[in-house]
């Protein structure tokens, strides 16, 4: 009966989607991937996941395997990415992750993570997210995910170390840049010049990690922790704010407002105290001789009290020989 009623039913259309190619070196796209566990040599199992980001006008791609999605995670691997393509594009498109979108309401304004703000104000590039429950806005890295799993996955041996792992997914991802690409009918590697050359220049040596100020208060033994160190800093800064910063050389800097109060290398061992704090106090004013010894604290004896006296011999009388 159904197959003989389905000619007579109305056909169901798809709602139509246009495809959109972006100018050069304007929007890149990045996602993330679940890949299971990776299991190394000596039998130890990690939860992997991917880091996925292609730009939009060359197709050109970069891949990472990272363990967790943290934003720390998130801002390092976009660094890289920065660091293997040489350029940072004019906006960055995502879906709304965790550590860039707090929140994303269908009608109202987007809820940005102030870290993130940060980030991209730093390296300067705007970012853009795609529409709740709408992943096809970054179709050019949407797909990205299962073209690793099926074309390079794959050949991935069953136990592998992760070093390995992304130095096989780094040189395959080059290899796919000399490929014809089924969208644009020309290799990636052809048209990076000019995707390059519409994005802005990047240093390797410009990293958040060396960028970003935070905050922290002084303890009351003029101590500041951080990097998993406690760190001397002068007595008067005791109770107030200062900001640590990291340095490319290792080093660690710590600023009151704009003045640089230390400058310290990082310790190679984890929970050191670096520095030694001496706090001055001030000397309680000498006591000139024969003045008598005045307490904070005395006992006041009302004006009206009169004191009560008693004769020695009543004491004689309770207290035997």
């Amino acid at each position: 009966m159904k197959q003989w009623v389905a000619p007579l039913r109305p056909q169901r259309g798809i709602e139509p989607a246009q495809r959109y190619e972006t100018e050069p070196g304007m929007p890149a796209q990045c996602d993330w991937a679940d890949f299971g566990t990776l299991v190394y040599p000596n039998g130890d199992r990690r939860k992997l996941y991917i880091f996925i980001y292609t730009m939009s006008y060359s197709r050109r791609l970069y891949v990472e395997f990272v363990h967790d999605q943290r934003q720390v995670t998130l801002f390092a691997c976009w660094e890289h990415a920065f660091t293997f393509f040489g350029c940072v594009p004019a906006h960055l498109l995502s879906d709304n992750m965790k550590p860039m979108v707090i929140d994303h309401p269908r009608h109202g304004d987007i809820v940005w993570n102030p870290r993130f703000v940060a980030f991209a104000a730093f390296h300067g590039f705007e970012p853009k997210v795609a529409r709740p429950f709408r992943a096809k806005t970054k179709g050019k890295v949407e797909r990205r995910g299962q073209y690793v799993r099926q074309n390079f996955w794959v050949r991935i041996p069953d136990t592998i170390t992760f070093d390995e792992l992304n130095t096989r997914v780094h040189r395959w991802a080059i290899d796919r840049d000399q490929r014809i690409h089924g969208t644009t009918f020309v290799k990636p590697a052809d048209r990076w010049p000019t995707d390059y050359a519409g994005a802005a220049p990047y240093d390797p040596t410009h990293m958040w990690e060396f960028g970003e100020r935070v905050a922290r208060k002084v303890t009351r033994d003029a101590f500041v922790h951080g990097q998993g160190h406690r760190f001397a800093v002068p007595w008067e800064a005791a109770g107030h704010i200062v900001h640590v910063c990291r340095e490319p050389d290792a080093g660690l800097a710590i600023y009151q407002a704009e003045q640089l109060l230390v400058r310290y290398r990082l310790p190679a061992s984890p929970h050191q105290v670096v520095g030694e704090a001496t706090v001055h106090r001030t000397p309680p004013p000498e006591r000139v001789p024969g003045q008598p010894i005045v307490h904070r604290r005395t006992l006041r004896v009302p004006e009206d009290t009169t004191p009560d006296t008693r004769d020695l011999q009543d004491y004689a009388e309770v207290i035997p020989s």
